[in-house]
């Protein structure tokens, strides 16, 4: 893993190592570097402005509203970390609202794509049967 200068965020993301899956504190790490060079200064200088500042050149530049909660989520978790270290009095990501994410609708099957399904489980066994009623059910209900 690549090393972070600064060893604020070190210490955070070593203690973070503990309770995080690997690819998520990956991902704060490349986030909180991404930060700081954005800000151009010691991170744990930052204020609210100029977090919410950042997140609005990322959604300026388009990124997804998955990729800006994220890198809040980053933030305040690493802020919160110098709160309770004491290293700050406040935490400055903590009162911004998460940017929302776009939800979209599942995929659903085609009219063709439901009739091979069915026609997939067709024949005259009690085997066959269930499963075309199973089958049935579902794409009546509105599951597949």
């Amino acid at each position: 893993m690549k090393a972070t200068p600064n060893p604020a965020v070190n210490r955070f993301l070593s203690l973070s190592r503990a309770r995080l899956a690997p690819r998520t504190v990956d991902s704060y790490r490349r986030d909180l570097e991404h930060f700081t060079a954005w800000l151009g200064r010691d991170i744990l200088d930052a204020q609210r402005e100029e977090i919410e500042r950042y997140l609005a050149d990322l959604r300026a530049k388009g990124l997804s509203g998955s990729t800006l909660a994220r890198r809040l989520a980053a933030l305040r978790a690493f802020y919160r970390h110098e709160l309770l270290l004491g290293a700050r009095l406040d935490n400055p990501g903590a009162e911004i609202p998460s940017p929302r994410r776009i939800r979209r609708l599942p995929r659903t099957l085609s009219a063709s794509e439901a009739e091979r399904l069915i026609e997939a489980a067709a024949g005259t066994t009690p085997r066959a049967l269930r499963d075309v009623a199973l089958v049935e059910l579902l794409y009546g209900a509105g599951c597949v």
